[in-house]
């Protein structure tokens, strides 16, 4: 087992979506509404540090990792669905959205099938520091304040 430990620093850009929704409750304003869904698509700027704490042999590594990333919403879609008619889709073009920035914890595990290209997957939990949401509208008072996500990523690296 190797005593030193190897860092690596990541920068770069990634596509994301979520997709959540919650129960309406009824009120006068949409009596027949039941369910609304929100469906958001992301570009992500992160800016992570990987570091290698277990490699028990050379073709398996175990890391942890860390940074901040920064997202910017590009597309956000609401659909309401109703007990009496058919679901709304609306695209919510004038949403006003700013930069949010999220923190990022988890780990690697990547396996070296050969000295040029190894298998990753990193499961990992991230915490929104900054919303992107700049002013809440009324009808979105019941959204969760979308702080904490979990992912999982997994990858193919081709090493220089």
């Amino acid at each position: 087992m190797a005593a030193h430990k190897k860092i690596k620093i990541g920068i770069g850009t990634n596509y994301s979506t979520k997709n959540y929704y919650y129960k309406v409750s009824p009120d006068i304003s949409n009596s027949f509404a039941n369910k609304r869904e929100y469906k958001l698509k992301y570009l992500n700027f992160p800016f992570l540090l990987d570091v290698n704490i277990i490699n028990p042999n050379n073709r398996l590594y175990i890391n942890i990792l860390s940074g901040i990333i920064f997202n910017k919403v590009i597309d956000y879609d609401k659909i309401t669905y109703y007990t009496n008619k058919q679901p709304l889709y609306e695209k919510e073009t004038d949403a006003e959205m700013k930069l949010g920035l999220s923190l990022r914890l988890g780990s690697a595990v990547s396996y070296k099938i050969n000295n040029n290209i190894s298998f990753s997957a990193t499961p990992f939990a991230d915490f929104k520091l900054i919303l992107n949401s700049i002013n809440q509208r009324p009808d979105y008072s019941e959204l969760p304040d979308n702080r904490f996500s979990v992912g999982l990523k997994i990858g193919v690296e081709y090493l220089f």
